[in-house]
């Protein structure tokens, strides 16, 4: 099992690492060796449930790694509620190289019972106290690395591997290890509100106005002026950015865990998204200094709309902490045209349109769309461009 093991992990470290270097072969065979030592002693030799569990660990991250690009942290298992939600765009992103780390198990397992059967007439060791204080010495000496306060998860993974990456990441769950950046949150607040750039020629162009913020899902730059064998592919917003506008092409995404709402949490508050975890799922009760708290404080009534369920991303609990007044979810509409998992863009266009012109004015109105989301399963009487034959 050792051999299919590290066959796996390199396997694994082929689609996932950023170089081949020779301390992740080492760090994996040495976590290897720490954890067979440790299921001798607790479990009594129990190898095939460490491999299962090795195996099930590496396809999940596999399947998360090609989904996000980066490797889970155990703070995200308050995201496993998720799943069943963006199962269609988990499929879309599904490998077939991922099944290699488990469609080995069900067989192995037959062999190695039959194997046991006919060897368990003879004589096994048991553990002793040495057998514990070597376990313990190697732990130890596994550990010492991560004493560095400045290292992180991803560098541990691409010097040491997936085993030390995920000793890791639980040791940094414990509660009161990971401190993180210590900062002066006098200076930090001071610098961020009292020594804003000075106001410029743009600065309360929409004074007074209805303010619609519109969030569209995984859109980049490249699609805005793209033509499809002579078809426009985004022909609404060419219009309105052709169209007394301002627009700025070089903003790129920094978000992390959160995804969707770590952009949403970006955009409405010019701050940093933590990165491991999502905002909206670990600080609901924080205060934020966000725009929709701004407009509020300006007399003006702020709204989001959604056309997913209101607790996916925590939406429904974080909303009013960044100052919305109102949320309008999923089940707040009419569920007219499903694409996705979620309202389709035009119907919540529609009925955002509708719950507007029932708000007192001035209003603030943030929009996130969905039907662009993978799996991009349009219907086929949506489909408005003429697809060359494959």
């Amino acid at each position: 099992m050792v051999v299919l093991i590290l066959i796996k992990s390199l396997i694994f470290y082929g689609y996932t690492a950023e170089l081949a270097r020779a301390s992740i072969l080492l760090g994996t065979l040495a976590w290897m060796s720490f954890l067979m030592l440790l299921f001798w002693i607790v479990f009594r030799g129990k190898f095939f449930l460490l491999y299962c569990i090795i195996s099930c660990i590496l396809f999940v991250d596999f399947i998360y790694f090609q989904y996000f690009g980066f490797l889970p942290s155990v703070k995200e298992l308050i995201h496993v509620g998720h799943v069943g939600a963006v199962r269609e765009s988990i499929m879309y992103v599904l490998n077939p190289i991922s099944f290699i780390f488990i469609v080995d198990l069900i067989p192995t397992g037959l062999y190695l019972r039959k194997k046991t059967l006919r060897a368990s007439e003879g004589t096994v060791r048991k553990p002793g106290y040495p057998d514990t204080l070597v376990t313990i010495i190697l732990l130890i000496s596994l550990l010492i690395p991560f004493s560095s306060e400045a290292l992180q998860p991803y560098f541990v993974f691409n010097r040491y591997g997936v085993f030390a990456y995920h000793m890791f990441d639980l040791v940094r769950a414990i509660p009161g290890v990971d401190r993180g950046i210590e900062v002066d949150e006098r200076v930090s607040y001071e610098g961020y509100i009292n020594k804003m750039a000075d106001k410029g020629k743009y600065f309360s162009v929409a004074k007074d106005r209805n303010v619609i913020m519109i969030q569209l899902e995984s859109f980049q730059d490249f699609l805005v002026g793209f033509e499809y064998n002579g078809q426009e592919v985004t022909p609404n917003i060419n219009k309105i950015v052709s169209r007394d506008s301002i627009y700025f092409e070089e903003i790129y995404q920094q978000i992390g865990a959160g995804n969707t709402s770590d952009c949403e949490f970006v955009v409405l508050n010019s701050m940093h998204a933590l990165g491991e975890v999502s905002v909206y799922q670990t600080r609901e009760s924080n205060s934020f200094y966000a725009l929709p708290s701004l407009m509020k404080s300006k007399g003006y009534h702020t709204v989001a709309f959604h056309g997913n369920n209101g607790w996916f991303w925590n939406r429904e609990n974080i909303y009013p902490s960044l100052g919305f007044s109102d949320f309008v979810s999923l089940e707040d509409m009419e569920s007219d045209e499903i694409i996705g998992f979620g309202l389709s863009d035009s119907s919540l266009f529609r009925q955002t349109l509708e719950h507007l012109g029932l708000l007192a004015e001035p209003f603030f109105a943030f929009i996130v769309t969905l039907t662009s989301h993978n799996p991009y399963d349009m219907p086929e009487e949506l489909r408005g461009l003429n697809l060359l034959p494959e």
